[in-house]
């Protein structure tokens, strides 16, 4: 349906007779209104996109953010592998009443919260870093 109004309708002239065709009435000075209307959006869209345009329509990258995620990522498996490491001595403290379930959920927890907190801000520190020197290299 699409091919076919794209084949038929060139013109003001061309989009009256395919509308009056379906059934619907549309008055020239509309039709004319739609035309340079498409034609404006067109013109302001069919060129090439500068650098910035690019970064406008995706968004960019963050190298700082992509730090930060990576940082919390590896701050997270670090304690896991470490709390892996660490099972039997847990297991060995648990069976002889040295500590508690609690404690050791809590050690984890804030442990695994203070790896993730130091790796996202030390690899978002040097992601920013990067920010900083791409837009310097752009400028």
């Amino acid at each position: 349906m699409l091919k076919d109004f794209l084949a038929k309708v060139r013109t003001p002239d061309d989009l009256v007779t395919y509308a009056g065709g379906a059934g619907y009435r549309i008055e020239q000075a509309s039709a004319e209104s739609l035309f340079a209307i498409g034609q404006t959006t067109y013109d302001r869209y069919s060129g090439s996109l500068n650098d910035d345009e690019l970064d406008a329509v995706n968004g960019g990258i963050s190298w700082a953010m992509v730090g930060l995620g990576l940082g919390a990522t590896l701050g997270i498996a670090a304690v896991t592998i470490l709390t892996m490491g660490a099972a039997p001595a847990i297991g060995l403290a648990l069976t002889y009443g040295a500590t508690t379930m609690s404690s050791v959920v809590g050690g984890v927890v804030a442990t695994g919260g203070a790896f993730a907190f130091s790796g996202a801000v030390t690899l978002g520190a040097v992601g920013k870093v990067a920010d900083t020197v791409i837009d310097a290299v752009h400028a």
